[in-house]
């Protein structure tokens, strides 16, 4: 039998990579006949580009940025080089260089929340998107002809206009109440002719779009997420920051007047069939990363599903084409994983060829109509209970494979081969 391990990271405890070893150690010790293929899979944040990185290759380089809160910090870039065939006018072949980022990196939320002087809501309000800006621009410069950002780690309530003030070549200032993606409080946000600062947000992305020249930019992250209203990027990111319920609908408020004064400055398409204005902050994929997807779509950058984009990247079609069974594994298998995760997207993929797929997981919480809803057909727990999990995570790739082992001798017994 033909199997394919993809598993995603075990949070801090295990790699993607080394899960996958892990398990196809065990499989092969109970199912020595049985040709086993790995492929680490991720979603738009955390382990993506480890995931890329173990199939594609690539070249890992390591910049200097900054953070969400304006300190220093290192990033990575995953430089991948790729061959692709010419145009229809026959223009020969090139090389083209995808540089691969992840947002969180930079716009993330600190470890330790923040500067000690510093609640909660005044780091919400006072993080910036600038670190991306730089980030993408030292893509630029190491060769890349196409940048990919996965965004679901990003957790910065500023649309993106930090980024595109990089982009753009603002300078940056220390002041930050001054700074160009955030308007002047005692003036108001208003210009000296009385016009609205945030509406400034068109013209930094015209700005940034002519310094990239071109630079093919894009985006992976959440699509049906809305940016604005009760369930909208400020409701699931305040709590992030540590920021209560009335700062988040503070925040719900600034970040509706800047959508508001940035459509005004748009001339935005009419939709054909309803005759009604086709709204830049409806569209699919700009609540992304925190609302960084609005800043992305100002950029005029392809926004796509993170989890499509990741299982792209690490050809995962390729690979199901030569499989027979799918053994994915994740961290806690839970209802809110069967949204979030990667392992519907996998096993969407291998429900359309009719090829079965089972889940490891240190945890199950999922009932079993939840995981055939999603397309699992079994799954298999290293612990029934938090205490047990915590335990059994300080010997967690022994428990991978000795559950791995015991998966094999189900799905793949000696009579069966």
């Amino acid at each position: 039998m033909r199997v394919l391990i993809a598993p995603q990271r075990f949070g801090d405890a295990l790699s993607a990579v080394e899960a996958a070893e892990a398990l196809a150690s065990g499989w092969a010790l109970a199912a020595p006949d049985d040709v086993i293929m790995t492929r680490p899979i991720a979603g738009a944040g955390a382990g993506m580009l480890a995931a890329i990185a173990a199939h594609r290759g690539g070249d890992v380089h390591v910049v200097s940025a900054v953070d969400a809160l304006g300190s220093p910090t290192l990033a990575t870039i995953l430089l991948v080089s790729s061959e692709q065939k010419g145009d229809d006018r026959g223009t020969g072949f090139g090389s083209e260089r995808t540089a691969y980022l992840d947002a969180g990196e930079v716009c993330g939320v600190p470890p330790t929340g923040g500067p000690p002087d510093y609640a909660g809501s005044e780091a919400m309000v006072e993080a910036t998107t600038w670190g991306l800006g730089q980030l993408i621009l030292a893509a630029r410069d190491v060769g890349a002809t196409k940048v990919i950002v996965g965004l679901d780690d990003a957790a910065v309530l500023d649309l993106g206009a930090g980024m595109l003030a990089a982009l753009a070549g603002c300078p940056e200032h220390s002041d930050r109440p001054d700074r160009p993606d955030r308007p002047d409080r005692e003036s108001g946000g208003l210009r000296d002719d009385g016009s609205a600062l945030p509406a400034s947000l068109v013209e930094l992305s015209d700005r940034a779009r002519n310094a990239l020249g071109n630079l093919r930019i894009h985006v992976a992250g959440d699509l049906h997420a809305p940016l604005l209203g009760l369930a909208g990027v400020s409701a699931s990111t305040a709590p992030r920051w540590g920021a209560s319920a009335a700062q988040a609908q503070d925040m719900e408020r600034q970040l509706g007047e800047i959508v508001d004064l940035t459509r005004r400055a748009l001339a935005e398409p009419t939709d054909l069939l309803t005759g009604q204005p086709v709204r830049i902050d409806r569209r699919p994929g700009v609540a992304a990363g925190a609302g960084l997807g609005f800043g992305f779509a100002l950029l005029g950058a392809t926004i796509g599903d993170g989890h499509d984009l990741v299982l792209s990247a690490v050809d995962i079609d390729t690979a199901l084409d030569e499989t027979d069974l799918v053994v994915s594994a994740i961290e806690i298998l839970d209802p809110l994983a069967l949204h979030l995760s990667a392992v519907p997207s996998l096993a969407a993929a291998a429900g359309a060829r009719g090829i079965p797929v089972v889940t490891v997981a240190g945890m199950v919480s999922a009932g079993r109509r939840e995981l055939m809803a999603a397309g699992l057909s079994g799954s298999y727990a290293l612990a029934s209970t938090p205490t047990a999990w915590l335990a059994a995570q300080r010997e967690l790739p022994e428990r991978l494979r000795h559950r791995s082992a015991a998966v094999a001798r189900t799905w793949s017994p000696p009579w069966g081969q």
